[in-house]
């Protein structure tokens, strides 16, 4: 294909509001437009071919279609054609096809584009020329049986491709054969080669039989305005194409002109007068775990009363105030068991504080009367732990028959689940159990030194090991019991994964943490569940440990 674009310059040039906004499927946004009266100058005119059902759109004056357009990045996609090189049973060509471009204002991106050739007797070429120099790339494909090839792999055999030279307006692809084919006709008559998206073509074994099927690729242009820099362009105000106030400019990476794009928290198009409008992130992007207020360009995030924190999902959040003893009770909404915990029932809940908030509420053991007070300023004093990697206590009702502790709300699997499970055990790599183990020692070692009042786990197994979809750590089941003058579980423990000084003592220490912590780290290693067996000449509760 070819075609050359006059470069006609209107930089003052305002749409009109009556201007097309759309040609078939593609959204058509200013600097570009279908007229000299809506385009910024005749560089970015468009030509909407009607006799396509529905409209086709093409790069003036009509040659190039248009697949797509993007402000922000400063690139458009186009259609561009495969070249191709056939052969029949005689060893005669055939069926030849040529893929050239040529362009007098954008450039091809080399960032975004590569150059690929497919066959089992091909070596290809492709040409390409800036201003001022003419440079190539080549690609050497060759394979003498369709077993040889790999799917997905484009690395010599039945497939190659290599990176294209930077910042070339044009490009002309030479395809040839070494032996005519006549060793691979059966499966591969025809050698191709293509500049393409480097998202655009994943190569198939099929490809050597029926690539010829294929019209066409996508390839992207880099496309910018004007040939001065921003800061030449910001000098002559009345022509400088940024002309939204929320918008800022930088300078072409192919050298030439620049490209304008709305600041960080607003979107639109910054080509336009007031085209920069404010994005609410609150609705677009629920970023916080209190409540939320948009601010111009911004955000902010905060807690509702009775609660201190940033407010924000992605830092501190939002936790009971020390002084606080009076909690939000949650409605329970099933009485359908969410989580399957070591020690309680938890279900699912939400706040009835007008925010709406979905929780975890957990039935814990049932108190005696001398013990609420005691109880109460435990809670409280758990629920200033603040730690990214802990699930956060949010409140308790003591109005029941036992107490309901609230906790937040993470609709997770636990590490257990991932480690036993033959199809979830795949996706935790080295780095992720790597990125485990570190998340869990850290929030260990917040409350064994860190916490005001250290606490104690007496519980840690790989159940009590949350993991959200990002395999972000959340460590759950503290059940709140005292022990000297530290905050420890009630819980007994879990066989297999408790110390044997525990088992002799039934006294908690941080040792009994780490002690249990050496054995996740065991399990999370091997694969393989923890389990015991107790030794009948030992006092107590004594037990070998095993894998």
């Amino acid at each position: 294909m070819f075609f050359i674009l006059s470069t006609k310059t209107n930089s003052a040039q305002i749409p009109n509001p009556s201007c097309p906004t759309t040609c078939g499927n593609l959204t058509i946004h200013f600097p570009f437009g279908t007229s000299s009266n809506c385009s910024l100058d005749d560089s970015f005119l468009i030509t909407c071919d009607q006799n396509y059902s529905p409209p086709k759109p093409f790069l003036n004056p009509g040659t190039v279609e248009i697949l797509d357009i993007s402000l922000p990045d400063g690139q458009i996609r186009i259609a561009s054609s495969i070249a191709s090189d056939c052969y029949d049973d005689s060893g005669q060509q055939i069926n030849g096809t040529i893929s050239e471009l040529t362009l007098s204002k954008f450039t091809i991106s080399s960032s975004r584009n590569k150059f690929a050739a497919v066959g089992c007797d091909t070596y290809a070429l492709v040409e390409g020329s800036n201003d001022w120099n003419q440079m190539s790339a080549g690609c050497v494909s060759w394979c003498d049986s369709i077993e040889n090839v790999a799917n997905k792999t484009c690395s010599g055999i039945g497939c190659c491709q290599t990176s294209i030279p930077k910042g070339v307006k044009d490009f002309l692809v030479d395809i040839r054969s070494f032996r005519n084919h006549s060793r691979v006709r059966g499966f591969n008559p025809c050698g191709y080669a293509f500049v393409v998206e480097n998202e655009g073509f994943e190569f198939s074994s099929s490809d050597l039989k029926d690539l010829g099927n294929r019209k066409s690729v996508p390839v992207v242009l880099d496309w910018s305005v004007g040939n001065v820099t921003c800061e030449e362009g910001r000098r002559n105000i009345s022509s400088f194409a940024c002309r939204s106030n929320h918008s800022e400019c930088s300078d072409s990476s192919s050298g030439i002109g620049y490209n304008c794009r709305c600041l960080e928290g607003f979107e639109g198009n910054p080509y336009l007068v007031g085209g920069c409008q404010d994005i609410n992130e609150c609705e677009k992007m629920d970023p916080c775990e209190g409540i939320c207020t948009n601010l111009e360009g911004s955000y902010s995030c905060s807690c509702p009363k009775g609660f201190e924190g940033d407010g924000k999902k992605d830092g501190d959040g939002c936790h009971a105030k020390s002084h606080t003893t009076l909690f939000y009770i949650a409605s329970v909404t099933d009485e359908t068991k969410v989580l399957s915990r070591q020690q309680h029932l938890t279900y699912k809940g939400i706040l009835p504080d007008g925010t709406n908030r979905i929780v975890t509420v957990e039935k814990h053991d049932e108190l005696d009367d001398a013990d609420i007070e005691a109880f109460i300023t435990k809670i409280v004093i758990f629920s200033q732990i603040n730690h990214r990697n802990m699930v956060k206590l949010l409140g308790c009702c003591l109005e029941t028959q036992v107490p309901l502790l609230v906790y937040e709300y993470i609709t997770v699997k636990t590490l257990y689940d991932y480690i036993h499970d033959d199809v979830l055990a795949r996706s935790l790599s080295w780095d992720i159990r790597l990125k485990i183990a570190a998340e869990t020692a850290g929030a260990l070692a917040y409350v064994h030194s860190a916490a005001s009042v250290p606490i104690i786990h007496g519980c840690l197994t790989s159940s009590s090991i949350l993991l959200n979809h990002d395999y972000n750590v959340k460590l759950c089941d503290f059940a709140l019991n005292c022990t000297d003058n530290s905050l420890t579980t009630r819980c007994t423990g879990v066989l297999g994964y408790l110390d044997p000084e525990y088992m002799d003592s039934g006294r908690h220490t941080p040792k009994t943490d780490v002690y249990s912590f050496g054995v996740v780290l065991t399990e999370l290693l091997t694969g393989e569940k923890a389990n015991y067996e107790r030794s009948g000449d030992c006092p107590g509760e004594c037990y070998k440990q095993e894998f």
